[in-house]
C-alpha cells in the first residue's frame, strides 16, 4: 500500500507562505489562480513554499535537503495529467519564489529563464522523475534539482530582507 501524502497540509503551508510574503513585502493576492500575488508595478509572482531545511546534503529522515523539488506532472487516477508548478506558471507569472520556510530563506527566479534551464538540465544530466508522491485521487512526480546547479540564474535572500523589499517594489 502506498503512503498517502497529505496535500491539504501542503496547501496550508502554501497559504501560510503567501500570507507571510504579502504582509512582509506588501504584495497583493492574485484575483485568479493563474499566479499567487503581484506587486504595485504589476510583476506577477508564483510562490513555492517548502517545509524542508536547506543543508549541504540530503537527509530524508531529518528533512534536510540540498535540492529544489520541481513538480513536473500531476496525474489523476484516470490517467489524465497536467503540468506541474513552473510549467503552469510559465504562461502567467514573471517570477518564481522558492521559499524554504523552516530555513527562512528564498530563491528568486525569472520563470522564463528557469523553465528552459531545468528542461536542458533534465536532458543533459538524464535526471529522472521522482517516485510518485501519492495523494487522494492523484499523484505527482517531479525532479530533484541541486540548488547550486541553478545558482547562475537565481537571487538568494533571507526572509524579511530589506534588500528584497527594495528590489520587489
Amino acid at each position: 500500500m502506498q503512503k498517502i501524502h497529505r496535500f491539504r497540509d501542503d496547501l496550508k503551508l502554501g497559504d501560510l507562505g503567501e500570507k507571510e510574503f504579502m504582509s512582509t513585502y506588501g504584495f497583493t493576492k492574485s484575483p485568479t489562480y493563474d499566479y499567487d500575488f503581484h506587486c504595485k508595478q504589476g510583476v506577477r509572482y508564483e510562490l513555492k513554499t517548502d517545509s524542508w531545511l536547506v543543508g549541504d546534503y540530503f537527509d530524508y529522515k531529518n528533512k534536510i535537503t540540498n535540492n529544489f523539488f520541481i513538480e513536473r506532472y500531476i496525474i489523476q487516477d484516470d490517467g489524465a495529467y497536467k503540468d506541474g508548478c513552473i510549467w503552469t506558471a510559465y504562461e502567467n507569472a514573471d517570477i518564481l519564489i522558492y521559499y524554504f520556510r523552516n530555513s527562512q530563506i528564498f530563491y528568486v527566479f525569472d520563470i522564463k529563464t528557469l523553465v528552459p534551464m531545468v528542461e536542458d538540465m533534465v536532458l543533459a544530466k538524464n535526471i529522472q522523475l521522482s517516485k510518485p508522491i501519492w495523494n487522494e485521487g492523484y499523484y505527482a512526480v517531479g525532479y530533484k534539482i541541486n540548488i547550486k546547479s541553478l545558482e547562475s540564474i537565481y537571487d538568494f535572500y533571507v526572509f524579511g530582507s530589506d534588500e528584497f523589499n527594495k528590489e520587489s517594489k
